[in-house]
């Protein structure tokens, strides 16, 4: 018979591992609750920074980017006159623009993510902004150079070019972008490879 109230070293062990399995099912629970709320905050905030991105190139556009970008050769341009061009169709040099001229009723707390992770968090900005214009890279051949020229990604995508995109919440169990697209449609893409974020298949 044993002896009132004694715990043999087994039966410790076991009631220490229930508590382990109880307390990991549960911190993991509750990471993936914070995770699902910061990407539904992500989803709201690049829902506004769509809705000011409208009204900001509706007022600054001196032409139409739709009517003209289909007769640009994209491949041609220079890196300055395609900067020239989508300045004269209205897109802000940076997305912090939205905030100084009063069109992000948020401010700038709409730039910014929770899940944010180092050196991202430490920017003003979070999110990435893909201003549609041609980028030479020197070191590439021009057939890869060529998947960075998102001039040439606007003609091809029009109103379904990804303009604004969250990647804060690429972890290997999440895989997931957010991102805006030209026609305020946001989207949440689950993708199996970082490599594409550039790519104009978003």
């Amino acid at each position: 018979m044993r002896t009132k109230g004694g715990w043999t070293l087994i039966e410790l062990l076991v009631v220490i591992a229930i508590i382990i399995v109880l307390a990991g099912i549960t911190y993991a629970v509750i990471m993936y609750a914070r995770e699902r709320a910061s990407q539904a905050r992500c989803i709201s905030n690049l829902r506004q920074i769509g809705v000011a991105l409208k009204l900001y190139m509706e007022d600054y556009k001196q032409a139409d980017w739709d009517m003209e970008v289909g007769s640009i050769n994209c491949e041609q341009i220079q890196d300055e006159q395609s900067r020239a061009l989508v300045a004269r169709w209205g897109f802000p040099r940076r997305l912090d623009d939205l905030v100084s001229a009063g069109y992000l009723k948020g401010g700038e707390d709409v730039l910014r993510c929770q899940s944010a992770r180092h050196p991202v968090e430490k920017n003003p900005v979070h999110y990435h902004y893909r201003l549609p214009i041609r980028i030479k890279i020197p070191f590439l051949p021009d057939d890869l150079s060529r998947k960075y020229n998102l001039l040439c990604q606007l003609n091809r995508r029009m109103h379904e070019y990804p303009i604004v995109m969250d990647i804060n919440h690429w972890r290997p169990h999440d895989r997931v972008y957010i991102i805006l697209r030209l026609n305020d449609k946001v989207e949440s893409m689950r993708l199996e490879s970082p490599r594409r974020v550039s790519g104009a298949d978003l």
